[in-house]
């Protein structure tokens, strides 16, 4: 148990890491913007406009509740992707499914890094997330009654020979 305690530990730092870096990077490119126009636009104000107006801890929140968002949508699909799994009989498909689940665990979302900030990205990572779950969601209902149908009639057609005899 501590051996997989250990590996979310560094999975975890990795993940704070880069959050560091993206809020890192979007700030800096904001104040490059508001000093840049400082420059070009002098204020008549004796330049009483503060250089920086970032609440950083905000967000770090931001930040972290967005991340927190994009890893439950990443939870929601995988869950699904374990249902088909679970439903599965070829042994080739069975590992694809598990590629996939693989692929999703490792996935991060890509950032615009020409936007002004990291939210549109992450929100539209989520969103993509979340639609893959609710297409998976109707694919499983679909064939959930195409086989019930499927199994309805070879059940009536095993009745109807039994009757018959």
């Amino acid at each position: 148990m501590r051996v997989i305690y250990y590996e979310a530990l560094g999975d975890m730092s990795v993940l704070e890491e880069e959050l560091i870096k993206i809020g890192s990077y979007f700030i800096n490119k904001y104040e490059f913007v508001i000093k840049n126009n400082e420059v070009l636009e002098p204020q008549l104000n004796d330049g009483a406009r503060p250089t920086s107006l970032i609440d950083r801890p905000q967000i770090a929140m931001d930040l972290l509740e967005r991340e927190y968002n994009y890893q439950f949508s990443k939870v929601g699909l995988i869950e699904q992707y374990m249902e088909i799994y679970e439903h599965s009989y070829d042994p080739l498909e069975s590992m694809r499914i598990l590629q996939i689940i693989a692929d999703i665990i490792v996935a991060r979302p890509r950032l615009n890094m020409e936007a002004s900030m990291y939210c549109e990205s992450y929100q539209a990572e989520t969103e993509v997330l979340n639609e893959k779950r609710e297409l998976l969601v109707e694919f499983m209902h679909m064939q959930k009654k195409h086989e019930l149908k499927e199994n309805q009639s070879v059940h009536n057609y095993i009745e109807s020979k039994i009757i018959k005899y």
